[in-house]
């Protein structure tokens, strides 16, 4: 992935070098649909035009084929060669950025992440920590994966809300289409550092606003007995919570072994598939 990400970029500022060469075979993958051309294509663009809408169209194209940690390594690069190479022209900027904004109510996750992506980096105050934090918001809203990670780090870093980290963590989790393995890895350091009680508190907060991990494993605490007390009652109730989501056998099945990998505690319960 990083070889991907830095073969990219080097790829891009060669063009912006001169190499003409290497600029045609750009434009020419990104009309055939090469999703990484597509970034570089957009990106010259917004360089060395004023034509906004197409480079961005052509950017966010390329950029709706990412997933996961690879479009938080894009987006990190998008931002900075923008920030260097474009945005030293203030009106370009701001043309730019309302572009973007313009996005916003065809509820256009990628274009929206990557606003939001930039009022966080590039807006340290407290305006743009917040407006960054709504945008977010609004993608978690649209099942945008990537955005439910960086609101676990903005209520855990920013507002010091343990439960509301855990919870977006939880539907990150919840959402991902392969593997939630990212999440599970970061619940287990956030669990080595604050401690197991603070993770049974989140669960118990968690699962009353109906996500699919939480009651799973609460249930599986009850059930268990030694972290909570045993309870056949409170493990029924919340089995039975699960089962009406449509999507809890395949979320369940699917983080079975990372739930038994990364967690301090025996993970038993088998939810059937329906």
């Amino acid at each position: 992935m990083m070889n991907n990400f830095f073969s990219l970029f080097s790829t891009l500022f060669a063009a912006i070098e001169g190499d003409i060469k290497v600029r045609d075979d750009i434009f020419s993958a990104a009309t055939n649909g090469d999703p990484d051309a597509q970034i570089q294509a957009g990106l010259l663009v917004l360089k060395d035009s004023n034509r906004y809408d197409f480079g961005i169209a052509c950017l966010l194209q390329g950029l709706e084929t990412k997933e996961g940690v690879e479009i938080e390594f894009l987006v990190d690069g998008i931002k900075r060669f923008m920030e260097t190479l474009i945005f030293h022209d203030l009106e370009k900027k701001v043309d730019i950025l309302n572009e973007l904004h313009s996005y916003i109510e065809e509820k256009d996750s990628v274009a929206v992440y990557l606003l939001a992506s930039y009022y966080e980096d590039y807006c340290e105050e407290v305006h743009g920590q917040e407006f960054s934090a709504k945008l977010y918001e609004m993608c978690c809203t649209w099942g945008y994966v990537p955005a439910m990670y960086k609101m676990s780090v903005y209520y855990d870093a920013v507002r010091d809300d343990i439960n509301m980290c855990f919870y977006w963590l939880f539907k990150a989790i919840e959402n991902e289409k392969k593997n939630g393995e990212r999440g599970w890895w970061i619940i287990k350091a956030i669990i080595a550092k604050m401690g197991i009680e603070s993770f049974i508190g989140a669960l118990q907060i968690c699962a009353q606003d109906e996500c699919i991990i939480a009651q799973f494993l609460l249930a599986q605490c009850y059930v268990n007995g030694d972290i909570l007390r045993y309870s056949e009652e409170k493990t029924s109730y919340w089995l039975d919570r699960l089962s009406r989501h449509s999507n809890t056998a395949e979320c369940i099945h699917r983080e079975y072994l990372n739930m038994k990998a990364y967690l301090p505690f025996e993970i038993s319960i088998i939810v059937a598939k329906r």
